[in-house]
């Protein structure tokens, strides 16, 4: 599927990328970095003003990074407008509607863009391949997945639990 390979695509870069000497690496980061944190001061609201620390001049300075306030869960949870991008560029795909399971208490809701679902999809592999995984092989899982019920004791079965292979889970 079109989804595949872009996770097949995304996990090639993560392998060409991951070993790479110091400063290479801060190079490749720093340019992923820069268009993502400029998106984040011209588009979310609620970064507009928080990100003033590095970007004092015109100019990136990531020597000030600490200085950016941490974002916490409660400010997360009070402020999903000001944190919610007036634009997406088209490669991010749609966005949806998620929330987590409130196993801490309270469910987190948040929006998640596709290529956020692709990016860690693509890093879940990359596990798999570090603990050498054979994707072909059945691998038993017991997760809750709200929205896709299979009620014990059957559960359900799923096809390709990794990206490029046909094991089942």
């Amino acid at each position: 599927s079109p989804n595949d390979r872009m996770v097949m695509e995304f996990c090639e870069v993560l392998a060409e990328t991951e070993r790479l000497p110091p400063a290479a690496l801060a190079s490749y980061q720093r340019n992923l970095l820069a268009p993502l944190l400029e998106h984040a001061r011209s588009h979310v609201p609620f970064y507009r003003d928080r990100l003033s620390a590095i970007f004092q001049s015109e100019t990136l300075d990531l020597s000030r990074w600490t200085e950016i306030p941490i974002l916490t869960r409660a400010q997360a949870q009070r402020e999903v407008e000001a944190l919610t991008s007036a634009w997406l560029p088209a490669h991010c795909g749609k966005v949806l509607n998620e929330e987590t399971s409130g196993s801490t208490g309270i469910p987190f809701r948040h929006l998640r863009n596709e290529l956020l679902t692709t990016a860690n999809i693509a890093l879940t592999d990359r596990m798999f391949r570090w603990w050498k995984l054979d994707g072909n092989k059945t691998m038993a899982s017991f997760t809750s997945r709200r929205r896709h019920r299979a009620p014990p004791p059957d559960g359900a079965t799923i096809e390709g639990w990794r990206t490029g292979f046909k094991g089942t889970h």
